[in-house]
């Protein structure tokens, strides 16, 4: 080694240049450490560059590659993950006098359908001021529409024919918001039932600063006010709503008071349902009372324990109703499984919408921060009188609330000076006399110097609950979470978005103690009303699918799974390295699956056919470790980790080929051969090929 350096040396000394001398002679260039130092050049992704199928990898702004791992605050605008990943949602809580369901849906199925252009944002082909996805979604559509592909969501005949028109636009009246009878529901007087005019109503303007009665605006109004009660002065009784109809406010779907559009494709809803419904009820209460029995089932229990007061097991994860399963006796009974949706598998980059079926009366009430829903707004030209004026109401007893706020029918009629909607801390207990982040009940945020105050989120008991081994024992920090109005954001002003006046819905508590849960909560009155977010409160959780082991592969070797890459092989002793237990053989006698040919006997009759490349063996019953398959391209290999970074094979043991083409049941035959790509962390290339 000596003499090859001096030659070596000697070799630079006669071509290198003076300059060049000196600096290799310099011993810290001869053996320079750049081991710490990023190297890394600089990437491109697009036609003339790198090709990424997800959003798993990201182009950093020096144009550096950097792993997406999603670890990081929820924007409930665009919730979606980076790589397939499996998606649990957990209920949490319930604090309202409505009735709600909780669904989602998949950005994809929106635009697919010709609802939202290729960013996402919602259109109007037809141009009559109305969203197309709000005319789906309470089927405001004509028959002889003659640019919309679907012109009604559900199953024809149309139970309603009426039509309205408004701004010189004709719409159907929508069945959601109107009686069984069919009554004429347009143009009807918010405050008094059943009074209908010819001319539109001088209805309060629900934009910001706009409030006032000076600021009165003429509306048209569509839908019914379903039945009150009277007053001692013989008014309206708010308070005293009775109940409905199976009739009465349906678009007689799959479920009879939840939009057509929202529920999973059945032939009830023409099998134009794009949605996925996660709890069909979410109530937890001490009574069995569903608001004028609007939602989709009974309520099934008066205890207030934290999980849904109905059968979920019965439903699978889009809504639809499971057979009954013989083999759980419990599954005709409500218990704390109930609290826990599986999505499954949900592929990375896709956009997933979360929405709220609310079951309650709409009402115009500034006083009692409430207002109805807006089916048309003007749009945005500069006009500061005119620009997101409401130019159709509509009075439903059934509302949906989007986790995408410009997907929302109500107006926000406040506007604080720092736009904020609302801010919560979320490790705080809830009070209802918390108003300000000045009042007594507001608790100090972590790490804020000088100290800043917010109000709290949840409720004592369920912050309790969810620090135990039922949701993994959640314990919330005390962190701010702020909801802003849309188009206000800083750095990123959009007036054209701002002037619609947008209600958001939907607030995320992202803490930091687990960056893999997020906790949704939604505000389920239009118009925003006491804005605490907390009326329907559940947790997402998701997790990188696990890897497939041989429980899930019928043709693995019955052993326990190799570790992943990298880890450890196994406990380490006191007496010296790494060790796994032994390999157990499997259980003799097994049934022989497979009847099979050797490379030069006649071909298989089995039913499930040998994959090519690979032979069959008959390992002997005393042979230890048992066989495994060998290919021309694969082996399996024994567990003895080397160094080199793969699984190599201290002593292997082939399967010889049978002196019979047939194995039989008395003896042992190896596992089938894998019909896919082996796992890398449990196969290894044969160098030789053998």
């Amino acid at each position: 080694m000596r003499t090859l350096f001096k030659n070596a040396l000697a070799a630079l000394l006669v071509t290198g240049s003076a300059p060049t001398l000196a600096q290799v002679a310099s011993p810290q260039l001869l053996c320079q450490d750049d081991l710490a130092n990023d190297k890394q050049g600089e990437f491109k992704i697009g036609p003339d560059g790198l090709t990424v199928s997800n959003n798993t990898i990201v182009l950093r702004p020096d144009n550096r590659l950097q792993l997406n791992t999603n670890l990081k605050k929820l924007d409930s605008e665009n919730i979606s993950f980076p790589f397939d990943q499996t998606v649990t949602i957990d209920y949490v809580y319930e604090s309202a006098g409505a009735s709600h369901s909780l669904g989602y849906m998949y950005m994809d199925d929106v635009k697919a359908r010709g609802y939202a252009d290729a960013n996402g944002n919602l259109v109007d082909k037809n141009n009559n001021g109305i969203l197309d996805l709000h005319e789906a979604l309470y089927n405001l559509t004509p028959d002889n529409d003659p640019v919309l592909p679907q012109t009604y969501i559900g199953k024809r005949p149309r139970r309603c024919d009426k039509t309205f028109t408004s701004g010189g636009f004709t719409y159907q009246q929508p069945e959601l918001a109107m009686t069984d009878a069919c009554k004429n529901a347009f143009r009807t007087v918010p405050e008094f039932p059943g009074g209908e005019i010819d001319v539109a109503v001088d209805t309060t303007d629900a934009r910001p600063g706009r409030t006032g009665g000076g600021n009165n605006i003429l509306a048209d109004w569509v839908g019914t006010q379903m039945p009150l009660g009277v007053n001692g002065d013989g008014d309206p009784d708010y308070d005293d709503p009775k109940e409905l109809s199976g009739g009465d406010a349906s678009d007689q779907g799959l479920f009879p008071h939840i939009p057509n559009l929202l529920e999973p494709a059945a032939p009830e809803n023409g099998n134009l349902g794009m949605g996925r419904m996660v709890f069909l009820l979410v109530d937890d209460d001490s009574d069995k009372n569903v608001f004028r029995k609007l939602g989709p089932l009974t309520d099934q229990s008066d205890d207030n324990d934290g999980v849904p007061d109905y059968n979920v097991s019965e439903y699978d994860f889009r809504g639809l109703k499971l057979p009954k399963d013989p083999t759980d006796p419990d599954w005709d009974k409500i218990n704390t499984k109930d609290r826990r949706v599986n999505l499954g598998l949900v592929q990375g980059g896709k956009e997933i919408i979360f929405f709220g079926v609310v079951y309650y009366d709409s009402r115009h009430n500034i006083d009692n921060n409430t207002v109805a829903p807006c089916l048309k707004r003007k749009p945005y030209k500069g006009i500061p009188l005119e620009d997101g004026k409401c130019l159709l109401h509509l009075r439903t007893s059934v509302s949906v609330f989007f986790s995408k706020a410009t997907w929302n029918l109500d107006q926000n009629f406040k506007q604080p000076a720092d736009n904020k909607v609302s801010e919560r801390n979320i490790g705080c207990d809830y009070s209802d006399q918390c108003n300000s982040p000045t009042s007594g009940k507001a608790c100090a945020i972590d790490g804020t110097s000088p100290v800043q105050k917010a109000c709290g989120w949840l409720e004592k008991a369920t912050l309790q609950r969810l620090n135990t081994a039922a949701y993994q024992n959640l314990s919330m920090p005390k962190e701010r979470v702020t909801v802003m109005r849309p188009g206000t954001e800083v750095g990123n002003p959009q007036p054209a978005i701002d002037k619609m006046n947008y209600m958001p819905h939907v607030i995320v508590g992202a803490p930091t103690t687990d960056p893999f849960r997020w906790i949704l909560g939604f505000e389920d009155l239009n118009g925003g009303g006491d804005r605490d977010f907390n009326d329907i409160v559940f947790i997402t959780r998701r997790r990188a699918p696990r890897p497939r082991t041989s429980a899930s592969r019928p043709w693995a070797n019955p052993r326990p799974s190799a570790p992943p890459m990298g880890s450890p092989a196994g406990p380490r002793t006191p007496s010296g390295p790494v060790r796994r237990p032994a390999v157990p053989s499997p259980p003799s006698p097994i049934p022989s699956r497979w009847t099979a040919a050797s490379s030069t006997g006649p071909a298989s009759t089995s039913p499930t056919p040998i994959p090519p490349g690979f032979r069959w063996s008959s390992p002997r019953a005393a042979r230890t470790p048992p066989r495994k398959w060998r290919s021309t391209s694969w082996r399996w290999a024994s567990p003895v980790r080397s160094c080199a970074g793969r699984w190599t094979s201290a002593a292997r043991a082939s399967c010889a080929v049978p002196s019979s083409t047939t194995s039989t049941s008395a003896t042992r035959p190896c596992a089938p051969a894998p019909t896919r790509a082996p796992a890398p962390a449990r196969w290894a290339t044969s160098p030789s090929g053998a």
